[in-house]
């Protein structure tokens, strides 16, 4: 589906449609990440959390799988870089300088290869992004400001459970599925309604 914004044309994408300019789920992690990020600084000191409330806060996260974010965030990053690898190429050469013709035709090639930049990527993701970090840094102070030791400590109870732990293992595909799903039935809404517009404003000129 396309846009018109600024006098250009834009691709709407969708979780299936690979095309677009984000894919659905790589606009949800963006906002996940960007929420976390910005509410750890309004968050408490770890100096005001008792060791008993940081203990669940660390249980918590290792029930509900948080320290399984950096894999998924790898593969849904490689999964949307791959999509649109010729870009990301085209980009790149963009901002390469003073290469002579032939130079810049062997780094292309070079670059254009997405098996070995895939190899790279994963050798070095870790490094770079430093995932770890991010539970003493971001999700501890998160959950310290949101949830009371007691509420905490029953959330713990629960996904120890057999229900908690399915819930943990399933919700990630239902969310997924319900994205989908509510983008498809949205879809035709959203074209009748900028057609609608559209043609509103193309009245106006009668």
């Amino acid at each position: 589906m396309k846009l018109v914004k600024g006098g250009n044309v834009s691709t709407l994408g969708s979780p299936g449609d690979r095309g677009g300019v984000m894919s659905g789920r790589k606009q949800i992690v963006a906002v996940a990440v960007a929420s976390l990020l910005v509410g750890a600084l309004c968050a408490p000191a770890a100096a005001q959390r008792s060791e008993a409330k940081r203990a669940l806060i660390l249980e918590l996260l290792g029930l509900s799988g948080a320290d399984e974010m950096a894999e998924q965030m790898r593969l849904l990053i490689l999964s949307d870089l791959k999509a649109g690898y010729p870009t990301v190429v085209d980009s790149a050469m963009s901002r390469q300088k003073g290469l002579s013709e032939k130079d810049e035709a062997r780094l292309r090639e070079k670059l254009s290869d997405f098996n070995t930049f895939e190899e790279q990527f994963n050798e070095r993701f870790e490094e770079h992004m430093k995932f770890a970090t991010l539970v003493p840094s971001v999700y501890e102070p998160l959950y310290d400001r949101y949830f009371t030791e007691e509420e905490l400590d029953e959330m713990v109870g629960f996904y120890r459970t057999t229900v908690g732990q399915k819930a943990i293992a399933t919700m990630p595909m239902l969310m997924q599925e319900a994205a989908q799903s509510s983008f498809r039935a949205m879809q035709p809404r959203v074209a009748s309604l900028i057609e609608a517009i559209f043609d509103e404003e193309r009245a106006k000129l009668d």
